[in-house]
């Protein structure tokens, strides 16, 4: 008795099917991208934040008990007191700093009896973060804060919606500016 064979046919996707993985894949990715962008931005934003604190702690420990922070760069001063986090590194002549995997450019200056710390290329979300950060409800040493043309001072609420529009710059062009005593 003769052996039948049963001939089957070997089908692959369909140009449909493989769409669908493609469109699929593609939403995920996007998804995937988009959170990795907000996660970074975030953890910049802390980054920035435990930088600020600590750079405002040091320049008043370096400062204390002087009549007045001086004019000018205080960057070197706290660099030749080793009081610089390890996390920033200097930039150029020593007048500014670059603070690795966060925003630009950093920059510490002497007011007479006041000291400004100034943060560039804040990103919009980032801006409007730090700018709830130290604010004269939260901060005693508080002068003023200057986002762009807006400046509040000791006598302003900083609120989120106030930020959100000083903040103007969606990417990274923000400049916020920092006067503590």
């Amino acid at each position: 008795m003769p052996m039948l064979t049963v001939k089957r046919q070997i089908r692959g996707f369909s140009l449909l099917e493989l769409l669908l993985v493609v469109a699929v894949g593609a939403v995920l990715i996007l998804a995937g991208l988009g959170a990795y962008r907000l996660v970074t931005e975030n953890n910049n934003t802390n980054q920035a934040t435990r930088l600020l604190t600590t750079l405002k702690q040091q320049v008043q420990q370096a400062y204390q008990g002087q009549a007045s922070y001086g004019t000018g760069n205080i960057i070197d001063d706290l660099a030749s007191l080793r009081a610089l986090p390890t996390d920033l590194g200097t930039s150029g002549t020593g007048d500014s700093m670059i603070a690795k995997g966060m925003f630009g450019t950093i920059a510490i200056t002497g007011i007479t009896n006041n000291f400004s710390i100034a943060l560039s290329t804040v990103p919009k979300g980032a801006c409007v973060r730090l700018g709830q950060q130290f604010t004269p409800q939260n901060s005693n040493d508080f002068i003023s804060l200057a986002v762009g043309s807006t400046t509040y001072n000791q006598s302003s609420t900083i609120t989120q919606a106030a930020l959100l529009t000083a903040c103007s710059d969606q990417t990274a062009n923000n400049t916020m500016t920092w006067t503590f005593q």
